[in-house]
């Protein structure tokens, strides 16, 4: 949203990105770390939508979060969580997730071919 006052514009579209457990699955040992990696979106943009794998491989969470900026900023702190991006290397964009992050890039066992 925009508001104006005489010249000057303030932006203010604070909204936090939606992360989204799913029921059933356990959640990560490292859940709430990951918690604290996720900011309110200051600027808006292109929805990022990543996957976060548990211990075992399924995943467990599903993070949108919008701009580039604030995509780097998750990938960044899982990264420095030992997660890897499983979907990193693939040569043809597309699928439901933008990013899949596992502990082990090769065990991700929740994933359907056709939702990488």
């Amino acid at each position: 949203m925009v508001k104006s006052h005489q010249s000057l514009q303030v932006v203010t579209n604070l909204s936090r990105p939606k992360p989204v457990h799913i029921a059933g699955i356990e959640r990560a040992a490292f859940d709430a770390e990951i918690s604290r990696l996720i900011r309110p979106n200051e600027w808006g943009g292109v929805e990022y939508v990543s996957a976060v794998c548990n211990e075992a491989g399924e995943i467990y969470r599903v993070i949108t979060v919008e701009g580039l900026g604030d995509y780097v900023h998750l990938a960044e702190g899982l990264k420095r969580l030992g997660l890897v991006d499983r979907l990193a290397m693939r040569v043809v964009p597309g699928g439901k997730y933008d990013a899949i992050f596992a502990l082990d890039g090769e065990n991700v066992s929740a994933v359907p071919p056709g939702e990488r």
